[in-house]
């Protein structure tokens, strides 16, 4: 980002000419996937950026629209009818959504809960299906056929469905918890969306702002270039207090475990002298 940043400014002044300009371009398209390999990073064979669709590279380097996958149930359902997925989708994020049947029976008869969050929380009421089927939300939607009966729905069936916002990020925005004792547990991950896209601290999304960037250098574009300096500035601040909560929450767990540590000591010790006493 810090080098993203030089080129700009650099290449924004009245000197900079269109074949130093193109020359750049092809740096800021270098900086661009260096920066997709780390954002794409792993450990073993998990992506550390992609919250918890840690088995998807969460980032591209070419822009995508938004779209909404095809609709999944679960392995031990009772229902054999068929559920399909449709809808714009207009969230700003990248959701899996969710459908819990409470009540079985045909779809006249049938009842269910929502989720935006992969199955997580849950809505508190209990919608009718009747209607074949249910708006989930931000333009998403699953309708049901149960062949006008014949495939009945049953209770705990789950259904859902992976929504995905436009622009370059393809992880989501889920937590990962580690339990740290009882009753308590801490955020280790950070995402991508918090790190490098406009869900951020600093509403910077890193990904397009160098796509910009790259596309004014090879317009000859000066305006524009000097237009990416404040984004690139937000980028940086942006990466830099992610590090730094990165920071805080690796403390947090290291204090967490010298205590426990401690505690087990103790325990050993407590467990000794019972011993001994008998």
């Amino acid at each position: 980002v810090v080098k993203a940043r030089e080129i700009a400014v650099g290449q924004s002044t009245a000197t900079a000419t269109a074949a130093t300009r193109k020359s750049a371009a092809r740096e800021v398209e270098s900086l661009i996937e260096e920066m997709a390999s780390l954002a794409n990073a792993k450990l073993g064979d998990r992506y550390l950026f992609s919250g918890t669709n840690n088995g998807t590279a969460p980032f591209i380097t070419t822009p995508d629209d938004a779209r909404i996958e095809t609709a999944r149930t679960a392995g031990d359902n009772d229902f054999a009818g068929t559920v399909t997925s449709s809808g714009t989708y207009t969230g700003s994020i990248n959701r899996t959504y969710a459908v819990k049947i409470t009540r079985a029976g045909s779809l006249e008869s049938a009842t269910c809960r929502i989720s935006a969050d992969g199955g997580k929380t849950w809505n508190g009421n209990d919608l009718s299906l009747a209607a074949g089927q249910i708006d989930l939300g931000d333009g998403v939607t699953l309708a049901f056929d149960d062949g006008g009966g014949a495939h009945p729905l049953g209770e705990n069936d789950i259904f859902s469905v992976d929504a995905i916002a436009g622009g370059y990020y393809r992880g989501n925005d889920e937590p990962l918890p580690l339990t740290i004792g009882r009753g308590m547990s801490v955020t280790y991950n950070i995402t991508g969306a918090a790190a490098f896209t406009s869900a951020g601290s600093g509403g910077a999304d890193l990904f397009e702002i160098l796509g910009t960037l790259k596309a004014a250098l090879e317009a000859n574009d000066a305006r524009g270039i000097s237009g990416q300096l404040d984004s690139l500035k937000k980028a940086q601040d942006q990466v830099s207090l992610s590090q730094s909560l990165c920071g805080t929450k690796g403390n947090h767990i290291e204090m967490a475990r010298t205590m426990l540590g401690d505690l087990d000591e103790n325990l050993l010790s407590l467990l000794s002298t019972a011993e001994d006493a008998d």
